[in-house]
């Protein structure tokens, strides 16, 4: 897994989102990128292989930096609800400033793109649920998150509130608030997740 990138991967990374938002995945091609950013194909070459190892890296950009920011919030003194409420906000504005990182999780045939980008997106799944389940698990043992319904139905709830307010804002063109969205939202979770007996 990558940690850090040069400038220019950067840039590559990013001109990729770019076009990822204006024109979709199939759009994305060394040719396409070598046009957008003024260059020589021979020179994406130089930083990448083709066009898997872009989003493979894509990827473990993404999943290095949700280590870095969510790993920071389940370190903190808080409670389950305060801690799921950072998660959430703190990826509200990940995406509000990097609208092309969620063009690239929530592209529909990203997952015929190979062996290797579908492995890192089940790493970033993988790590999205373990972050959700350790902070339920904190809100149980608490007594403010309930637990007459599975982690696991808890977990798809939480993460599928957040991946389809990711996809109304993509459809509405990012146009929207997603931080406040996410507030909004994550009140409603919030009454959901409580424990019902107090």
């Amino acid at each position: 897994m990558i940690t850090t990138i040069s400038a220019r991967q950067q840039e590559i990374l990013e001109a990729s989102g770019k076009i990822l938002i204006e024109k979709g995945l199939k759009a994305l091609t060394t040719k396409n990128l070598a046009l957008e950013m003024g260059f020589s194909e021979s020179a994406i070459y130089r930083h990448f292989a083709n066009k898997e190892d872009i989003i493979v890296s894509l990827f473990e950009f993404i999943l290095a930096n949700f280590k870095q920011r969510l790993d920071q919030i389940l370190e903190l003194n808080l409670s389950a609800i305060e801690r799921l409420n950072q998660v959430f906000d703190s990826q509200c504005t990940f995406f509000s400033q990097n609208p092309h990182f969620a063009m690239a999780v929530l592209a529909d045939d990203i997952y015929f793109e190979g062996d290797k980008v579908k492995s890192e997106l089940l790493s970033i799944m993988a790590y999205k649920f373990n972050v959700v389940e350790i902070i339920l698990q904190q809100g149980i043992k608490e007594g403010t998150i309930r637990n007459d319904i599975e982690i696991a139905e808890l977990q798809h709830t939480v993460i599928g509130s957040f991946r389809l307010l990711l996809h109304k804002w993509r459809l509405k063109n990012f146009e929207f608030d997603l931080q406040l969205a996410g507030k909004k939202m994550m009140n409603t979770l919030n009454l959901l997740l409580q424990n019902p007996i107090k």
